[in-house]
């Protein structure tokens, strides 16, 4: 009988590459160009934007004296938002997923630190261009099954397979709140679409086609956000 692959996988070694390939965002260019902050004392930081440069221009000098108009400047009155990132591993998790001894891919500890860094700062590369109202997307049909489509279809970018989510009524920062949690199980990114495990009106109690999805108890309530507000709450 002659010897063959199929045979032999009891004794074949399984092979795999150096490290492990990413899928996910690793990059955060608004975050990075971000000026920040690690003087800050006191209670509030009070920052002055100016929104609008001068508006007087035309093709000749009386147009553009017709047109003048100053710049244009608003007052952000920055306050102290507090958001955590978090990993656990057991103990034997720790001892045998380690590079020591070539005993796992990566040093399971590393690279779980290094993972919730990636997740926070895409949560505040997401939350940059927002209003802080934490809104990530909202929803245009399907509440009543499993999958839903989102209004913006690359909205869906800013959920992560596992994210905890709730829903919200409107963007406003007052928004009603769904009772419900619910976890994001799949991600269809070329479609717009999310999916749970139960449909999201059974979910979320009183979801509509409207609502918004935003991370679990990060909703704004009574006209304060509850995580750090972007460049829409300020331009």
């Amino acid at each position: 009988m002659t010897a063959t692959n199929a045979l032999s996988t009891a004794i074949l070694k399984r092979r795999y590459q150096s490290g492990v390939s990413k899928a996910q965002f690793s990059k955060f260019s608004v975050i990075d160009a971000v000026e920040k902050k690690t003087d800050w004392t006191g209670d509030d930081y009070a920052i002055a934007i100016e929104t609008e440069s001068p508006q007087g221009q035309g093709p000749n000098i009386p147009a553009a004296q017709a047109a003048a108009a100053q710049s244009k400047f608003y007052r952000a009155l920055i306050t102290r938002k507090e958001y955590y990132g978090l990993v656990r591993i057991k103990g034997q998790a720790l001892r045998t997923a380690t590079m020591k001894g070539d005993g796992a891919l990566v040093d399971l500890w590393s690279h779980e630190l290094d993972g919730i860094e990636m997740t926070v700062l895409k949560y505040l590369e997401c939350l940059s261009m927002g209003a802080g109202n934490g809104v990530l997307a909202t929803i245009s049909t399907g509440v009543t099954g499993t999958e839903v489509t989102f209004t913006v279809a690359e909205d869906v970018n800013n959920l992560s397979i596992g994210m905890r989510v709730q829903l919200v009524s409107d963007t406003t920062l007052s928004p009603t709140v769904r009772p419900g949690v619910g976890v994001i199980t799949a991600l269809n990114r070329a479609a717009g679409k999310a999916t749970l495990a139960a449909a999201w009106d059974v979910t979320f109690t009183g979801a509509t086609n409207g609502d918004s999805v935003v991370v679990a108890e990060t909703a704004a309530v009574s006209s304060e956000n509850t995580v750090p507000a972007g460049m829409r709450k300020w331009l």
